[in-house]
């Protein structure tokens, strides 16, 4: 790689793992520069990076977080402008129990 290369020592070593694991005989130097002595042009398309794009409705971006998807457990109790933060925070004393497993069997 020549001087030019404006890749940082950790980007060099994680380039280095995908263009050996892709098969590649050495790494391509990143400084784009067309007369490289390096052979900048040169470059495996194997070892070329990877793009995914995602595909969304708009409406799915602006969606609020669903509970049950995203763990978030939903509040047992209201919280209300009117309570203290110390109140906010406590333990609910009512706290709703969570579901119990049946087993299927019979008690003997």
């Amino acid at each position: 790689m020549c001087d030019d290369d404006p890749r940082t020592l950790a980007q060099r070593r994680a380039d280095a793992l995908g263009a050996l694991a892709a098969g590649a005989e050495r790494l391509a130097c990143g400084c784009g520069n067309a007369d490289c002595p390096c052979g900048a042009g040169d470059t495996n398309e194997r070892a070329s990076g990877v793009v995914i794009h995602v595909l969304a409705e708009s409406c799915a971006l602006d969606a609020a977080a669903d509970p049950h998807i995203s763990g978030e457990a939903p509040p047992s109790r209201p919280i209300t402008s009117e309570m203290t933060l110390a109140e906010a925070l406590a333990p609910d004393p009512n706290p709703i129990s969570p579901p119990r497993h049946r087993s299927s069997r019979r008690p003997r």
